[in-house]
């Protein structure tokens, strides 16, 4: 599973869709533990993300990742992965990057 990311600017909430796939093949994940954090080029942790598991009858494999609070996070280029936890056998996703740009309104300043 390789998530696609567009650019986030800083300020504006997160919000990620994410379906889990085995053999490319959309995979109920209601028996996963999901976790998902976000870390700077040093490796100091930005942000631990929220997981929300979308209903797995209609959309299985589905799951959003989200930060509804971005205002702390820096400009860089964030590291980030998905860990899934199941039967105490764990796995990762390829490490991807979320690119955080400068906001140029500001109404929250």
């Amino acid at each position: 599973m390789t998530p696609t990311l567009t650019p986030i600017k800083h300020g504006d909430s997160f919000q990620l869709a994410c379906i889990y796939k085995q053999a490319g093949i959309p995979t109920d994940v209601s028996g996963f533990d999901i976790a998902s954090q976000l870390r700077d080029s040093t490796g100091e942790l930005v942000a631990t993300l929220t997981v929300v598991v979308a209903n797995q009858e209609t959309s299985p494999g589905g799951f959003v990742l989200s930060a509804t609070d971005t205002t702390s996070w820096p400009i860089d280029l964030l590291s980030c992965d998905i860990e899934f936890t199941q039967e105490g056998q764990i796995r990762s996703t390829q490490t991807f990057v979320v690119a955080v740009e400068p906001d140029i309104t500001r109404l929250w300043e």
